[in-house]
């Protein structure tokens, strides 16, 4: 490509086999031509509705995790809690999500292309985040479990200092694989700055070299790491109701330990039913039980309205259940009344 302005031509990689089309021609009965096509009618029809879902949770979003991450970071009393160190550590993964994936899907909606590279960066951050987000969340449910059964010990096994290297890690496990695929992708591929009308990571691997493999590679570890954390949080999660099923914080279904268990429950949920819907659309797809442009219209609905869900409700659930969070909060929106004592004479 000797220009930004210059024609790209496509080469759509499928099965250890090749098919090339310049941007603005088709040929007849390819496999590229259909995804193009198909491509081409989503954007200018069901996806404008897709969006509206996900454009709500978003800006549901902005209206709770800032500020309640600027009360975490603002209130000396929250920052020394390592709950609610990884509690926005698990918003500012879902708020940079939510940020990359409704401008992602902006673009794609109103057919604005994007450079390859840049698309490519943005969907591989996305994946980071959503990973740092799962992560995080499993994270949150074994400091929940070491303060219930280690209650005496809690502060010396996980004290601050350490939560905050324990999300550093987090970080750096999340984004090392991320980031070793998108080199990978950015060295073998020609043209990294020919314009997309479409940005999906299902067809970015379809337009580099080894897509097959690499896309094998990310949905693998994505599959592992996914249910690795399942098994970590179904553990947990058992292991505090069979300690604390006979004590008396769980009589009456109105108590607050019920209800909190209730909510992180659904929270968990929420989270980890959208991933597991993903995995099971890519194993579907993998197997051929779908087409690729169903495979891709359902992870688009997938990303827009499963996944964009249980983060905008997060930060209001925990806000509301989160006494010591709900006051700071509550500081901030609110006023206090100031009365003036007039000195006696």
């Amino acid at each position: 490509m000797a220009s930004l302005g210059a024609e790209c031509t496509f080469i759509f990689y499928s099965n250890e086999s090749s098919i090339e089309i310049p941007n603005s021609t088709f040929t007849s009965s390819t496999i590229a031509e259909i995804n193009l096509r198909w491509a081409e009618a989503l954007l200018r029809g069901q996806s404008g509705l897709i969006i509206i879902p996900g454009g709500i949770c978003f800006f549901a979003s902005l209206l709770a995790s800032p500020l309640t991450l600027l009360t975490i970071f603002t209130k000396s009393s929250l920052r020394q809690e390592s709950r609610y160190l990884l509690l926005s550590n698990t918003l500012l993964s879902d708020l940079i999500y939510m940020v990359i994936n409704f401008c992602v899907q902006l673009c794609n909606a109103f057919h604005l292309s994007l450079a390859k590279v840049v698309c490519e960066l943005l969907l591989f951050t996305l994946a980071s985040s959503c990973c740092g987000g799962i992560m995080t969340i499993t994270a949150m449910v074994i400091d929940t479990y070491l303060a219930i059964n280690w209650s005496l010990h809690y502060i010396i096994l996980l004290p601050p200092s350490r939560t905050i290297k324990l999300v550093i890690f987090i970080w750096i496990l999340v984004t090392l694989p991320q980031f070793t695929i998108t080199v990978l992708m950015l060295a073998t591929q020609q043209s990294p700055f020919c314009k997309l009308g479409m940005c999906q990571l299902d067809y970015i691997f379809l337009i580099v070299p080894n897509g097959a493999v690499l896309a094998h590679l990310f949905y693998g570890m994505f599959i592992t790491l996914l249910l690795s954390c399942v098994c970590l949080l179904l553990g947990c999660h058992f292991m505090l109701y069979w300690k604390t099923r006979n004590s008396r914080i769980w009589r009456g279904f109105t108590s607050r330990a019920r209800l909190t268990f209730l909510m992180h429950s659904l929270v968990f949920v929420f989270y980890f039913g959208a991933m597991l819907l993903i995995i099971i659309e890519r194993i579907l797809y993998y197997c051929g039980m779908i087409k690729f442009e169903k495979g891709t219209f359902i992870t688009w609905a997938l990303s827009n309205v499963i996944m964009m869900g249980p983060k905008a409700l997060a930060p209001y659930l925990y806000a509301i259940r989160y006494r010591e969070l709900a006051k700071a909060i509550k500081s901030f929106i609110f006023v206090k009344d100031v009365h003036q004592i007039e000195p006696s004479c």
